[in-house]
């Protein structure tokens, strides 16, 4: 059985993940979809429990916060860094 640490491979993961957050971002935003398809893909497609627009927070914009809180960051710095994002409830 092998004994190594597992730190590196977790790590990878976390950039993979990230990475292909950033990607599946920039191509919605791109997208330019108004802001009742925007939610109706979060809400209903993704089965997602978070409504911005509870907070006042339009679609477009917060998935564009989520985009600029992940650019150039790793995988810890992304977990801590939406943890502690003033628009999280």
């Amino acid at each position: 059985m092998w004994e190594g640490d597992a730190a590196p491979l977790l790590e990878a993961i976390r950039r993979l993940a990230v990475t292909a957050l950033r990607a599946a971002l920039t191509k919605l935003l791109a997208a330019n979809l108004s802001e009742r398809e925007l939610a109706r893909l979060w809400l209903r497609q993704a089965g997602a429990a978070y409504d911005p627009r509870d907070e006042e927070i339009e679609m477009s914009g917060w998935f564009a916060q989520i985009l600029d809180i992940t650019r150039g960051r790793d995988g810890d710095r992304v977990s801590r860094q939406v943890h502690d994002h003033p628009y999280e409830s």
